[in-house]
């Protein structure tokens, strides 16, 4: 595991097994916070959002992540 700050620059060398290599990205921001491009989905951490530049999806229940993953791939 790694943790970069979104402006460095990293990498890492081929992936030669036959195991997935997965990335995963959590960014925090404010509602006000408003993307170019593509809508993006979010979770509502704390308050409230009036500025609606995300798409707000609710939190999830299970505690299993492979049921959030199937839910979470339904929405796309």
């Amino acid at each position: 595991m790694s943790l970069h700050n979104m402006r460095t620059i990293h990498g890492s060398k081929p992936n030669y097994s036959d195991e997935k290599r997965v990335g995963f990205a959590i960014r925090y921001s404010t509602p006000v916070v408003k993307q170019f491009g593509k809508y993006s989905k979010a979770i509502l951490v704390q308050g409230n959002d009036s500025y609606n530049n995300f798409e707000l999806v609710e939190l999830p229940l299970e505690r299993r992540m492979e049921n959030n993953i199937v839910e979470y791939t339904k929405l796309h």
